[in-house]
């Protein structure tokens, strides 16, 4: 009985593409055998057909809308008499700025100038030293909200009188940089409390820019805000989000 060519432990680790290959080229050869060197047996012949595996369909973008994470702010806020209140703030920016969590963990207060955000570097907990980001674009600066900025002073408040302060401490955290594991597991807590889904902590980075849509906000200057290369990889990621009505387009040349 011949084995099916798929099923052979080696190929089983491969892709359907590097399969496909590999079975034309023994085709190929096998071919050629029967023409130039009378090979009659071309065991290919009897193999099992290739199957190509279903694509899975896309689940789309983990979005917290504005409902559903002010609960989540709240509830984290109260847990335990404000046990978790820094952790509240860190997730209360992560959703208001769209910056990823290596970013928000990072800025310090000399990266606060009172309206905005300056993001220029980025310091990694297990390398104990702070890094340039990789391209240009990801050093930006980022306009916050009032409330966001109320928070900043917040945790200034905290961290200002303790001894040693200074301006290079961290905005969440202070002298020392917060653990993303710690924010996870308090989060999902909080949600298995509210009995809502475990979101991602990234995707209230989605959520922040779902918003930013939601309000027709320009697509450029969120991708500026998100520190993308292009706008074409921010509308490659939620170009889907975007209005697909052209009503508006049609009142714009009606005029013509």
């Amino acid at each position: 009985m011949l084995i099916p060519f798929s099923n052979q432990k080696k190929m089983q680790k491969l892709t359907y593409s590097s399969k496909k290959t590999i079975l034309t080229n023994f085709k190929t050869i096998f071919h050629f055998a029967q023409k130039q060197l009378d090979v009659q047996n071309d065991p290919f012949k009897k193999m099992y057909p290739l199957q190509k595996p279903q694509e899975k369909p896309s689940t789309g973008l983990e979005i917290v809308t504005p409902k559903e994470f002010k609960l989540f702010y709240k509830a984290m806020c109260d847990y335990r008499n404000g046990l978790w209140k820094e952790y509240a703030n860190v997730f209360w920016f992560l959703y208001m700025t769209g910056t990823r969590i290596s970013e928000a963990l990072s800025i310090t207060f000399k990266d606060f100038d009172g309206k905005f955000i300056h993001i220029n570097k980025q310091y990694f907990q297990k390398l104990k030293s702070w890094q340039t980001p990789k391209t240009k674009n990801l050093i930006r600066k980022i306009a916050i909200d009032q409330k966001t900025i109320d928070i900043i002073k917040e945790q200034y408040d905290k961290y200002s009188v303790m001894p040693r302060f200074d301006d290079s401490w961290f905005i969440f955290g202070g002298l020392k940089q917060l653990e993303p594991e710690s924010l996870r597991r308090s989060k999902n807590i909080i949600c298995d409390q509210l009995n809502i889904n475990r979101f991602k902590i990234h995707s209230l980075r989605h959520s922040h820019v779902s918003n930013l849509i939601e309000a027709g906000i320009n697509p450029y200057k969120i991708s500026k805000r998100l520190g993308h290369s292009s706008i074409q990889i921010t509308l490659d990621i939620y170009g889907h989000l975007l209005d697909t009505d052209e009503r508006d387009i049609l009142n714009a040349i009606s005029d013509f």
